[in-house]
């Protein structure tokens, strides 16, 4: 069993990750965007569906004294990214939001099972960590989580928000239990 959390860019990013820390510990920890400028510690990767925006947030990561991640993804070949990856899954039609594309990234390149996610909550109200004040396009991201549920229902829990209500929330049971519940 392998645990991830997987950090998203909404403003609810801190106190997600303040509950989600409280139920044990993570193998590995994913951010996507903004996320990567908050989390101080460790990355295995850092995920983007504007992977252009990454070589820049990788000096703003190193200025602050962070270290780097230890991959960083795009769906296309860009200058400054390691790695590059569909970021949908088969039968996939439409995009899920950077948050479901670093979802895919820690089940299928680091093998985590068990994946709580932080700061993706698809709230358009919430606002994101970069200071936007709400965000119009989370709704039209919900689709592609609906698509992919057949995937990611055992594998993926939520913190907050429309993913807590479509993937249920983490326990410590679920993140450690090898059958789940």
């Amino acid at each position: 069993m392998k645990t991830a959390l997987i950090l998203g860019s909404a403003n609810c990013l801190r106190d997600d990750l303040d509950r989600a820390l409280d139920l044990g510990e993570f193998d590995c920890v994913v951010a996507c965007k903004g996320a990567g400028l908050i989390w101080s510690g460790s990355l295995a990767a850092w995920v983007s569906l504007h992977p252009e925006r990454l070589p820049g947030d990788i000096v703003k990561r190193q200025a602050r004294g962070f270290p780097p991640a230890g991959r960083t993804y795009g769906h296309k070949p860009v200058p400054g990214v390691s790695h590059h990856m569909n970021y949908r899954w088969p039968d996939q039609k439409t995009s899920g939001s950077s948050g479901l594309f670093a979802l895919r990234v820690a089940i299928e390149e680091f093998g985590c099972d068990r994946n709580v996610l932080c700061g993706i909550p698809l709230d358009k109200s919430l606002g994101r960590v970069d200071g936007l004040s709400h965000w119009p396009g989370a709704m039209a991201f919900k689709r592609g989580w609906e698509e992919t549920l057949p995937i990611i229902r055992d594998k993926a829990r939520s913190m907050s928000g429309w993913t807590r209500n479509l993937l249920g929330e983490p326990t410590t049971s679920w993140l450690y239990d090898e059958v789940g519940n």
